[in-house]
């Protein structure tokens, strides 16, 4: 997966989750604000990023000032396709509900940074699944009750406000009190799991949606590239994870397609298709990468050549000697001697 950048950041559009509910409340927003370390016209501002740690204190501070420990759940169940920003608006211009959660998983870096997701589908169901880097004390549930919510709110925006999922799941102890998350989810609560994660019914995924829009999709896509590429990240998250997972395996063995669907938690059928949505499919992705790698490798003079073909999966220096030959029609000596 991608490692999260050094400051971990997340849209204004987002944080509105906890301000939108305060103010549903009745509740003042200055100490939340001063928590953000923002003014209050930066809410205008959806585009605007604020500092993980921020968002975290701002969290404590909504939790001491209304007293309420369900925070999380409370102001999740309120999310709206807007609190996603320009991922929202993609989201809403997709002709499928597996085009939406496509989407989300390619850009949710845009939206929230130090977040990893992902899902698989498997014996007619689909998990999405989210893990969070390791936070204090409550803050580690009552982040995690606002994610878990708020997917489950996007879901019923898509699906209907009578949508349940099979299961939802937590990476804590299960809470003394119950009632509001069976109250929220309607759905068999998991606790002490390895990530947060819900589960649908993959016959939901392919039915057409009636507000599809390809034409403002573009749009929104292509200022979600402008914005990634402002902040540095890999326009598309799902390449960046598939070629690090490629790396990792490669000194071990060339691997097989469902090898590396394997290292990303989903099935070689679920790779394929990804790579198909991209116009590309395994061996040339395989090929493109490898040779990416390669490229990188040779830059690095701290390694020597034997190493680098043991780090790309070759067997023999000859080997490695043909294929970069055939991607550069230069040996890897020639190539790092013209740097």
């Amino acid at each position: 997966m991608i490692l999260p950048p050094e400051t971990p950041t997340l849209t204004m559009a987002y944080c509105r989750v906890l301000t939108d509910w305060l103010q549903s409340r009745g509740q003042a927003l200055e100490p939340v604000l001063a928590a953000l370390d923002v003014p209050g016209a930066a809410l205008a501002d959806p585009d605007r990023r604020v500092s993980r740690l921020r968002f975290n204190a701002a969290l404590e501070c909504a939790i001491e000032q209304t007293g309420d420990p369900h925070v999380g759940l409370h102001a999740g169940e309120r999310v709206r396709p807007a609190h996603y920003g320009v991922v929202g608006y993609i989201m809403m211009s997709c002709g499928t509900s597996r085009q939406i959660i496509e989407t989300h998983q390619r850009w949710h870096q845009l939206v929230m940074q130090g977040v990893e997701l992902d899902y698989e589908e498997a014996d007619g169901l689909l998990r999405l699944r989210e893990t969070l880097p390791p936070l204090p004390g409550l803050l580690t549930r009552a982040a995690g009750e606002c994610h878990a919510a708020s997917m489950l709110s996007f879901a019923r925006w898509v699906f209907g406000s009578q949508f349940r999922p099979l299961d939802v799941s937590f990476p804590y102890p299960e809470p003394a009190q119950l009632d509001e998350y069976r109250r929220i989810f309607q759905c068999p609560l998991r606790f002490d799991a390895p990530c947060f994660s819900l589960s649908i019914h993959n016959g939901l995924l392919d039915r057409p949606l009636p507000q599809a829009d390809p034409e403002l999709r573009q749009m929104m896509e292509a200022k979600a590239q402008r914005q990634a590429k402002e902040l540095g990240l890999e326009a598309d998250p799902f390449m960046a994870q598939l070629r690090a997972a490629i790396a990792r395996l490669l000194p071990q063995a060339v691997p097989e397609m469902d090898q590396v669907a394997a290292a990303l938690n989903i099935s070689g059928r679920t790779l394929q298709r990804r790579l198909q949505q991209r116009g590309s499919h395994f061996k040339a992705a395989f090929d493109d990468m490898r040779r990416d790698l390669a490229l990188g490798y040779v830059r690095d003079p701290q390694l020597s050549l034997v190493d680098i073909a043991f780090l790309l999966g070759f067997s023999q220096q000859s080997a490695f000697n043909r294929a970069f030959r055939r991607w550069t029609e230069s040996t890897p000596g020639a190539y790092r001697d013209a740097l």
